[in-house]
């Protein structure tokens, strides 16, 4: 591995720790709307098993009257309402802690810039240097969604699944323990290697 490698590993360790850095100092605007967002995973994941039962009770006959619809759509109605205002107030209070902590990001780079001798301006552009702060800054974003809008919410749909699953039949939670086990010992490594 060259030293032009090694010292962009470094630098990407450096940027990812000082992003985890900031988000423990925003802690309660990033924890708060957390758990708007676990209701909304778990609305998303408990409404294609209430449209399941209601087709398979349907189709069975269960259902003798219209009236004895209405209570399933209520409740369906309830849920897509649950996760769109859960989405929405998720979105809205990140977005609000994203632009505070993009602003700090751009302060502090600023401020580290100004510390820098006249070789340092001598030997960078003023183009390059404004766009790494833009990019420093909007890294923080990427981040960002890329813990709250992937990787939380797979665990937790995964746990749900397991959870489901399991309570059906033990047995079927064989291939879902063994396609978890793969994407855990091999798929999972490659992608944070392609990052790192």
């Amino acid at each position: 591995m060259n030293d032009k490698k090694m010292s962009n590993k470094s630098a990407d360790q450096f940027t990812r720790s000082y992003y985890l850095k900031k988000l423990n100092q925003n802690k309660l605007g990033y924890l708060a709307p957390l758990f708007f967002l676990l209701g909304n995973i778990i609305a998303i994941n408990i409404t294609p098993i209430i449209y399941s039962n209601f087709i398979q009770r349907a189709t069975q006959g269960k259902y003798t009257q219209l009236l004895e619809i209405i209570p399933v759509i209520l409740i369906l109605l309830v849920l897509h309402l649950t996760r769109f205002t859960l989405f929405g107030l998720t979105d809205y209070i990140w977005s609000k802690v994203s632009t505070k902590v993009q602003g700090e990001l751009i302060v502090e780079s600023q401020e580290v810039i100004l510390t820098k001798s006249k070789s340092f301006f001598a030997d960078n552009f003023t183009g390059g240097i404004v766009n790494k702060v833009g990019s420093f800054a909007i890294g923080f974003q990427a981040l960002l969604n890329e813990y709250s809008y992937n990787l939380i919410p797979s665990i937790v749909t995964m746990t749900l699944v397991f959870i489901y699953v399991g309570s059906k039949s033990l047995i079927l939670l064989i291939p879902f323990i063994m396609t978890s086990a793969v994407f855990g010992i091999f798929v999972l490594p490659l992608n944070l290697k392609e990052k790192n």
